[in-house]
């Protein structure tokens, strides 16, 4: 079982508290979720429909681009609801996963009355009744595998697989920014996943966008002594970037990746790192940004939105970003060396 989970019993059972009286749950992920958000989102419903008899709804904003994505909701028939076309009104409850209130990457006008999270704290958010911030703990899933074994749920393959995977994909199989809780939930789950299923997921169908789009990554990417920073333009999906970036950190003598690109108006960037000791992503992507826009993460992985960038300024908006990422991980006495990838 779960040895992690004597830790943090009383923090699941405030939660159950929380929302035992509770007749329709919303849960919220972060804008664009990712295989953590919406494993995370899944398993808190599986619990709600469990332990209380009753649905609850997942909603996000945005969309699933990435063909892994899609395949984890459409293989394990995952039901998720654009957050726009719901009323959250009629919702007594509403949860917020993976991310949290302030960090501004979610559709919540309103505090929720629930907030579950992994990432850096960004603010305390006092004001919302249950507040789980595990900023150690590799993956959102860890934590949602938890409230299930504490709250005595039994898992199904489809929740067990999707959980698994959420950790799997937000630690890269247990290579980064992993605890014993993480390597705990991905063993304790293991034996309950649907392997066949796991299979599609990981390995779905790519369509021809996916290859045109690592066409042009590869053609607009440039080096500078072990900073890798690839401008993709437009983009056919917005978390294409987090993708070119973890694939150019596989670059050899690279110790920092970064990606930006535009989906309509909108500005995303993404940095990965082997070398937090020499700047934590998080940090630098909070620096970068400022009031620009919204940016979190980890040590090793974080993001960043900008929204509503003119056609006209963008150019000079990734200038800006890219000097100041080259001031921020090179040292300022160091003569840059610039060349293209291809």
């Amino acid at each position: 079982m779960l040895a992690a989970q004597d830790n943090y019993r009383d923090r699941v059972f405030h939660f159950l508290d929380v929302i035992k009286g509770s007749r329709n749950c919303l849960i919220v992920t972060h804008n664009n979720p990712d295989p953590d958000a919406v494993a995370s989102a899944y398993g808190l419903a599986h619990l709600f429909k469990t332990k209380f008899k009753k649905e609850a709804v997942i909603a996000y904003k945005g969309i699933v681009g990435r063909a892994e994505n899609r395949a984890l909701i459409d293989v394990l028939q995952i039901d998720m609801a654009k957050f726009y076309k719901l009323n959250v009104k009629k919702f007594d409850c509403v949860i917020l996963v993976d991310t949290q209130f302030t960090a501004h990457n979610h559709p919540l006008k309103s505090p929720p009355d629930a907030v579950i999270d992994h990432h850096n704290i960004i603010k305390t958010e006092s004001q919302i009744p249950h507040v789980d911030f595990r900023p150690e703990y590799g993956a959102c899933s860890t934590i949602i595998t938890e409230y299930l074994v504490i709250a005595g749920v039994d898992l199904t393959p489809q929740v067990a697989t999707a959980l698994f995977y959420g950790i799997k994909t937000d630690t890269r199989d247990l290579s980064r920014k992993r605890t014993d809780a993480d390597v705990e939930a991905y063993q304790f789950l293991f034996p309950l996943v649907d392997r066949e299923s796991l299979a599609k997921i990981e390995y779905p169908k790519l369509p021809i966008e996916y290859f045109r789009s690592f066409y042009r990554a590869l053609e607009n990417t440039e080096l500078y002594d072990g900073v890798v920073i690839s401008k993709l333009g437009d983009l056919h999906r917005p978390d294409l970037v987090a993708e070119i970036a973890e694939l150019m950190l596989r670059l050899e003598g690279a110790r920092f990746a970064i990606a930006i690109g535009f989906y309509r108006k909108d500005l995303y960037l993404s940095f990965r790192t082997e070398a937090p000791e020499e700047a934590d992503a998080a940090l630098v992507v909070r620096e970068i940004v400022g009031d620009m826009g919204s940016a979190g993460g980890h040590n090793v992985m974080a993001g960043a939105f900008i929204p509503n960038v003119p056609v006209e300024k963008r150019d000079e908006l990734i200038g800006q970003i890219v000097e100041r990422l080259l001031s921020m991980l090179l040292p300022e006495n160091k003569k840059l060396r610039k060349s293209k990838l291809v």
